[in-house]
């Protein structure tokens, strides 16, 4: 008689997410869940996943650097090796803490290279559309040191300086730009500023401009050059944030959309799909916005992989408990190979952990079987009978025929881990008793019990009935 128990550890191990999934926090918490995996097997399941996205996310930043026409492309370049270093690194992680390291010092490296890019992609499409206004800005200060008497406040010209500037060329004091007062010609300079500071706003986000219209209003009457000053410090602090918002934003556009791609395999993606695409209709996706969004699609692929990774540990399970020549039921579809309609019955005795029963070659014999929700799968052999006190009566040669079915069963249990291994499961023996060591144990078929009390019930009931007739 067997009383073997099995423990086998199924570590969740994300696979194919992309580029951004992995430097996410998404790859991190996914990792958390396989810390405690026991199998060198498990980990390198991992490594080669992560190495693959690592290869991705390289060939992704070579390709967006060689679009990008910028001084500090050498920079970037120079960024990009220490994270194709990581892939080394990876090769050589021997123990799960160090893989771990490996994976959040590679998100660091990657999200601050991932922040750098957008920032100078931003700085060159505004820059592309600003350009032309900004040529003329600077034409237009060049033409008012040359005497020209009509410039547009249009062309980010301080109004009160040209007027103060028409007034002394009115006068013939005025003959060139050394003669032109300092005063003014640095009022018109910060005022051009500015404005253009204002424009660059105004074309990332013409609402957010509307509220700096009235510091921009006063460039037309303002004389003190401190608060043209302070005017320009506040339109350039505006567009710094405007410009960070606009690339954070893009990123964690970027992101989150594979992140959804990824997630959308699963079933019930419907149900998380509609907060996390409402965050795409915004203008801006704050930093909290996006960690939540990232918390939620993590929690949500998580639990999705497990239902997953069980329900294929179930089907594994009876396709090889079946080849022995037992019997897992599954419900009145058993013998659909559809794995959701096929382990949908099971699948919910065992979250519930209940006993599973298999049907054996042996007339009166079953195998338990129960799974826990941390992957603890255990067997033991048992004899069914109708009563109680059969549990009491157990002669010699039942004891004996006990023992012979449970050495059968012992062997046919080491063919079922060696099926188990070939799968992949890895497994690690907990606790395994032998027929010698311990007796088997009687269980009391309760169906058969009530079927027997009801008809002894009926019976009495008969006698009852006839002795009331006589009399």
């Amino acid at each position: 008689m067997a009383i073997p128990t099995i423990f086998s550890p199924f570590g969740l191990l994300a696979a194919g997410a992309g580029a951004a999934v992995v430097a996410s926090r998404f790859a991190l918490d996914i990792y958390g869940t396989c810390r405690d995996a026991k199998k060198d097997a498990q980990r390198a399941d991992f490594v080669a996943s992560f190495r693959n996205n690592l290869k991705n996310t390289v060939d992704e930043f070579k390709l967006e650097t060689d679009n990008l026409n910028t001084d500090e492309r050498d920079s970037l370049l120079g960024k990009l090796s220490q994270i194709e270093a990581f892939d080394r690194t990876l090769q050589l992680a021997n123990t799960q803490q160090g893989v771990q390291e490996a994976v959040i010092k590679f998100g660091q490296h990657y999200s601050a290279l991932k922040s750098e890019i957008e920032h100078i992609k931003v700085e060159q499409r505004y820059a592309k559309k600003t350009g032309i206004k900004k040529a003329e800005s600077e034409k237009a200060a060049a033409n008012l040191t040359h005497g020209i008497t009509s410039v547009s406040a249009t062309n980010a010209i301080d109004t009160s300086a040209l007027k103060e500037a028409r007034h002394i060329r009115g006068s013939n004091v005025v003959n060139n730009v050394a003669d032109f007062p300092q005063d003014i010609l640095d009022r018109g300079i910060v005022a051009a500023e500015a404005l253009r500071f204002y424009e660059q706003i105004k074309d990332m986000d013409q609402e957010y401009s509307r509220g700096l219209e009235s510091l921009i209003n006063e460039l037309d009457e303002c004389r003190y050059p401190q608060r043209l000053q302070l005017i320009r410090t506040t339109m350039k602090l505006h567009y710094g944030q405007i410009k960070e918002l606009t690339a954070d934003t893009n990123r964690f556009r970027d992101m989150l959309e594979k992140l959804l791609h990824h997630a959308s395999c699963h079933d019930g993606f419907a149900e998380v799909s509609p907060a996390i695409e409402a965050l795409f209709s915004q203008k801006y996706i704050s930093k909290e916005q996006y960690n939540s969004a990232v918390a939620a699609l993590t929690e949500f692929v998580m639990r999705a992989e497990e239902r997953l990774a069980r329900q294929r540990l179930i089907l594994q399970l009876k396709d090889n408990i079946e080849s022995l020549g037992y019997t897992l039921a599954t419900g009145d579809k058993a013998d659909s190979s559809d794995i959701k309609t096929l382990t949908s019955d099971l699948l919910m005795r065992i979250e519930s952990e209940e006993v599973v029963y298999l049907d054996t070659q042996w007339a009166g014999y079953k195998v338990m079987l129960k799974l826990n929700k941390d992957t603890e799968l255990t067997t033991r052999l048992v004899r069914v009978v109708r009563t109680h006190q059969e549990t009491q009566d157990i002669s010699t040669n039942q004891r004996q025929r006990d023992s012979e079915i449970g050495k059968k069963w012992c062997e046919d249990y080491d063919r079922f881990l060696e099926k188990l291994q070939q799968d992949q499961l890895f497994i690690g023996i907990k606790l395994r008793k032998e027929p010698q060591e311990q007796d088997i144990l009687y269980v009391v078929d309760k169906a058969q019990e009530t079927t027997k009390q009801e008809k002894k019930g009926d019976t009495l009931l008969a006698e009852n009935q006839l002795t009331a007739d006589s009399e």
